[in-house]
């Protein structure tokens, strides 16, 4: 036995002794919750489990987390012991998938994976690796084609965040991009260059598209990816939009439409039946330029929830025809979520527990 295994081993037993119960760690990002982790650490609260949330002291979450259960500041010495006493780690993120594979690691996702993410899955699946799915499709595409993950570690039970979605609309549109991992690192005057800050400076810029909405009671906001806040003093100041700065859950309740390119985010609107519109601008480049994600099963024209268009002014046309519609999910569309979804309850948290109890039961 190696030195780092009997050092992993002893500090497990530590963490057994310390604590009656098994502790779960659960995560979303460093810096924020709000995520699949917190919504299953809420759920593990009155379980017969220890669960412990990562969050860095330093985020603006922590004192809210901390009011839930017990937290542990990330990456502390603390945290690192929490690794090795843990009986899992479950994460929205993949964070620490790859490091103690005698722990079984949960990635409770951040969103469904339409598109082929075997690119980030494969080098940190191993034996004790588990990943959440939300869909029949999603899970089979896993199971097979570029995955090496075990088909029997494709857990079908539901996003934990599902549990929580309400539906508290406010005359309120929201544009949403995804990232680009291409554009990491770039700097301001190569990103002021990219479609993607064009696209969104277009759109913010347009008094006739916001004045429009203003004039049927809708506003219009920006939700910025984490990875975009760098950029965030590039963007046009005027009064035609706003960032939303609430949760992502606040924003799936509060939006009555919603406006994207490929974000995973757009399922759990979905899942609520709201309407959505696809902007893929750069639609010949997106899986060509992505080092990590390439087209999975999914696709937009067949399985999306919304129109698809290409163009922006195919975009102002159909977006103000939704809006003149108030905004609602039209019937082919509802089909298509009923049939994509497997589960349609506030049960998804529950199933993950008893999936995890079960594989527990198994190590």
């Amino acid at each position: 036995m190696g030195l780092k295994s009997m050092i992993f081993k002893l500090e497990k037993a530590l963490g057994k002794a310390i604590n009656h119960r098994e502790i779960w760690l659960i995560s979303d990002r460093e810096m924020s919750a709000g995520d699949n982790g917190e919504a299953f650490f809420r759920f593990l609260q009155d379980k017969d489990v220890c669960p412990v949330f990562a969050i860095s002291k330093k985020s603006e979450d922590y004192d809210r987390i901390r009011s839930i259960g017990q937290v542990v500041d990330y990456n502390s010495p603390k945290h690192k012991l929490l690794l090795c006493a843990a009986a899992c780690h479950c994460s929205s993120q993949l964070i620490h998938m790859e490091n103690h594979k005698e722990t079984p690691q949960i990635f409770l996702q951040h969103g469904v994976a339409g598109n082929d993410i075997s690119k980030m899955i494969n080098p940190v699946s191993h034996e004790n690796f588990y990943i959440i799915t939300s869909s029949g499709h999603e899970a089979d595409y896993m199971k097979g084609g570029n995955y090496t993950i075990k088909p029997d570690h494709v857990l079908l039970t539901g996003l934990a965040r599902y549990d929580c979605l309400k539906d508290d609309r406010r005359r309120l549109i929201v544009l949403a991009f995804t990232w680009r991992a291409a554009l990491a690192g770039v700097s301001e005057d190569e990103f002021a260059r990219t479609d993607y800050y064009k696209t969104i400076c277009r759109v913010t810029s347009d008094e006739k598209l916001s004045g429009a909405l203003k004039a049927m009671g809708y506003s219009l906001k920006i939700r910025l990816h984490p990875e975009m806040e760098q950029y965030i003093s590039m963007l046009p100041n005027n009064a035609n939009w706003d960032f939303y700065r609430g949760s992502y859950n606040q924003m799936f309740a509060e939006a009555d439409l919603m406006v994207t390119d490929y974000s995973s985010a757009v399922f759990d609107f979905a899942y609520l039946k709201k309407a959505i519109l696809y902007y893929q601008f750069d639609a010949d480049d997106f899986y060509v330029n992505s080092p990590f994600v390439s087209k999975g099963f999914f696709d937009y024209d067949k399985h999306g929830f919304g129109p698809v268009t290409a163009s922006y002014d195919g975009f102002t046309a159909a977006l103000l025809d939704m809006a003149q519609k108030d905004c609602s999910m039209e019937e082919k569309y509802r089909e298509r979520v009923d049939r994509f979804f497997t589960y349609h309850d506030k049960n998804n948290c529950e199933r993950i527990y008893r999936s995890i109890k079960e594989i527990l039961d198994k190590n």
